[in-house]
């Protein structure tokens, strides 16, 4: 103990704190921001970097309608829509056979028009009902019959039941919304976080998983619609199951409503609650081209433009302008005759894939940033966040890429700096001390490159952590070379 502090009182351990504290400040506090900046730019240029690999077959699960200007213009409406309009999508989206949709907004009116907020609630209850109360004989579903101008599908058969989800928030509490959240029908949209984050909940680092009424819309969509994930031979059987009334045996607990208690490597999606690190793709579906023009993509940008782009140099062809999942427009689900004869059906499309319906309208403000595409509307965050869940799902993986613990990464953090400091002092004795320190200082980047890959953790993490201990050493070392130095007094034996 007492060489302890005998140490502690030397310069070398000083310096030795200085460069730990120093580092620690920096890196945790961010006084300018340039932590935060610097992570920024690495991780999108490492997302422009692997654009290309996070392509997934989960994507054509999923598809996209924006509400834009020209859509309502060509209905001659304004925002927000009436509960009457939102009922006619949900209809749109039952004929076209969509495996469910989320609508990207919430259920705020508070002064609805007479019926509409009875004829929206029935709307959402009859389609979303596994029971068939459909009516065969007029497409629609049966608590609605008594109204003479619901528009009915192609054919004679009644569209397949359609799971409905709305967003909801804190501060919207008409009666519509309320119901409906009772029911089952709504997922948090007033989530604070940053672009790349995208938390299963309010909280972004919950300690448990999180209920499913209190759940983002990604987490919540991957756990209600199993079709999504399930594989073929599952999917079957888990319908072989309902269809004979029978209760589902242990070989399908894959499926979601398994009861056994979540552990920490689980694949099933009510046990995740980790925050997800969104993986920006620039691959475009191939149905694309059947709603819009997709000769502006603009493919692999190249290392020239790649460089200037992260660089600042230049933006041009930084970003891709197609999107990143099949997109249509509002209007696309009520095409005429006509329209359908030269271009076909593009409400077609949208059989099969859960539909994220969301607004591209000036002054909303809704939008989020992909270092790949630009600025999009904010419903791309859902759809994105909801294909790599799916994808982690069908893959039948336990984890996808998240963002560390605070705690967790402090405590990395700081092991690094000790660890690092610890072989510069006891090396000091030896003749190629410099030579041990770089080494480790090098297998401390590999170590943090192992976590990053296996935890599936933000590059920028690697750099930021080893850079600014790397600076913490140079500002302290230059701030003891720019002090006075101190003559040593000579020995009292040697004094003459």
């Amino acid at each position: 103990m007492d060489l302890l502090f005998e140490f502690l009182h030397t310069n070398r351990a000083r310096a030795i704190i200085a460069e730990t504290a120093l580092a620690l400040f920096f890196f945790f506090a961010d006084p300018l921001g340039v932590v935060g900046r610097q992570a920024r730019v690495i991780d999108d240029a490492w997302d422009v970097l692997t654009q290309f690999r996070h392509e997934s077959a989960a994507t054509t699960k999923l598809a996209v309608i924006l509400i834009d200007q020209d859509t309502l213009d060509a209905w001659h409406v304004d925002w927000p829509l009436t509960y009457g309009q939102v009922s006619g999508l949900i209809h749109g989206l039952a004929c076209a056979q969509a495996a469910g949709v989320f609508f990207d907004f919430t259920l705020s009116r508070k002064f609805p028009a007479a019926g509409e907020e009875q004829q929206l609630q029935a709307v959402v209850e009859a389609y979303s009902s596994k029971s068939g109360s459909l009516n065969a004989a007029s497409s629609k579903p049966a608590a609605l019959n008594a109204a003479p101008d619901w528009p009915g599908c192609e054919g004679a058969d009644p569209p397949d039941p359609i799971q409905v989800f709305f967003g909801k928030a804190d501060h919207i509490d008409t009666r519509l919304a309320e119901r409906l959240d009772r029911g089952g029908f709504t997922f948090s949209i007033d989530v604070e976080s940053e672009d790349s984050i995208y938390p299963a909940g309010k909280a972004e680092f919950p300690d448990g998983p999180v209920p499913l009424r209190q759940v983002s819309p990604a987490f919540g969509v991957v756990q209600k619609i199993q079709e999504l994930w399930q594989t073929e031979q599952a999917a079957a059987a888990a319908k072989s199951t309902k269809a004979n009334g029978e209760v589902a045996k242990a070989a399908d607990d894959a499926k979601t409503g398994d009861d056994r208690p979540c552990s920490s490597q689980d694949h099933r999606p009510e046990c995740w609650f980790e925050p997800l690190v969104l993986q920006w793709s620039a691959a475009v579906d191939g149905n694309q081209k059947d709603v819009g023009d997709i000769h502006g993509c603009r493919g692999d940008p190249g290392w020239l433009a790649f460089l200037g782009g992260v660089f600042g140099i230049t933006t041009q062809g930084r970003y891709q302008p197609c999107p990143p999942i099949l997109t249509l427009k509002a209007e696309d689900l009520f095409r005429d005759r006509i329209y359908i004869a030269a271009n076909g059906n593009p409400a077609e499309l949208l059989k099969g894939r859960f539909v994220f319906v969301g607004t591209r309208l000036a002054g909303l403000n809704d939008q989020v940033y992909s270092p790949v595409h630009g600025y999009l509307p904010g419903v791309y965050k859902h759809a994105v966040a909801t294909a790599k869940l799916t994808d982690t799902a069908m893959k039948n993986l336990t984890s996808y890429p998240t963002a560390p613990r605070p705690w967790l990464l402090g405590a990395l953090v700081v092991v690094t700096y000790v660890l690092i400091e610890a072989v510069k002092e006891f090396s000091g004795g030896l003749p190629r001390r410099n030579l041990v320190v770089v080494a480790a200082f090098l297998t401390a980047l590999l170590a943090w490159g192992v976590i990053i890959y296996f935890w599936e953790w933000p590059v920028s993490l690697v750099v930021t952590v080893l850079g600014y201990y790397a600076g913490a050493v140079l500002f302290v070392r230059a701030a003891g070379s720019w002090s006075p130095s101190v003559q040593p007094a000579a020995p009292e034996d040697l004094k003459p």
